[in-house]
């Protein structure tokens, strides 16, 4: 018995000129055919397929500082996205002690960054962008100290007065806050000027606030001072001429 293998080169090879290199692939389009002797007729099909390009990843290290050149520790930091495809940071940590974050997987893309603390101004968005010619990208930035007031507005029983409103003023920088208590009776303020502050309190933001619950309120910077106002009680609250405030760090 004989046995025999028979190879055929490939259909683009087969009348190649002894020193003609074979090119590949065979041809760019998407099929192509070639007729041979014979009944026997081959076509070489090449499909595009287009080739997704994988993702690229980044570290970016971010380091907050207070004003004066202290790392600041506890401090909110946010990455955001603003390519406009989504509106929730992509990052949402705090740093460490030593007022570091590391930030690893971010993929390519423009960025803000933003950093806020309690006692502190928030920064202005930082913006950058990912790719960079640096392995780990290394972002700064600084907060300004301020101050804030919160507190809460109670009847001498020890409930809530709910949804009063509570105004802040401060005559040197020229600005004016109104607060309004939630269902628990608390309020807050966003990061205030450090200074004095004339705080007062009304039943709505129409009405006036009753001499005796009119007073003036020192915050120092990094200051957090908390407020109470202390009604007669639940029945009295259509006619309340006042009780004293007290002032708590």
């Amino acid at each position: 018995m004989f046995l025999a293998s028979v190879l055929f080169p490939p259909v683009g090879e087969r009348d190649l000129a002894a020193d003609q290199e074979p090119q590949y692939p065979l041809q760019a389009s998407e099929g192509t055919s070639k007729e041979l002797p014979g009944p026997l007729q081959m076509e070489d099909v090449f499909e595009r397929v287009e080739v997704v390009k994988e993702p690229s990843f980044h570290s970016v290290d971010v380091t907050v500082y207070a004003r004066d050149g202290a790392p600041l520790p506890g401090a909110e930091v946010l990455i955001f996205l603003t390519d406009g495809s989504r509106q929730s940071p992509s990052v949402k940590a705090k740093t460490d002690l030593k007022g570091k974050l590391h930030v690893k997987w971010l993929p390519d893309g423009p960025y803000r960054l933003e950093a806020r603390h309690e006692l502190y101004f928030p920064s202005d968005g930082q913006n950058f962008k990912l790719p960079t010619k640096a392995e780990t990208m290394k972002l700064e930035t600084h907060l300004v100290l301020g101050a804030k007031l919160s507190g809460e507005l109670r009847y001498s029983d020890g409930a809530p007065l709910v949804h009063g409103v509570v105004r802040l003023s401060n005559q040197e920088e020229d600005l004016e806050l109104v607060l309004t208590a939630d269902a628990n009776g608390d309020f807050a303020s966003e990061t205030l000027v450090p200074g004095l502050w004339h705080v007062e309190w009304a039943k709505n933001i129409h009405a006036s606030a009753e001499a005796t619950l009119r007073f003036d309120a020192a915050v120092a910077p990094g200051n957090h001072r908390r407020l109470r106002f202390t009604l007669p009680d639940t029945t009295q609250v259509g006619e309340v001429s006042a009780k004293v405030v007290e002032i708590f760090d």
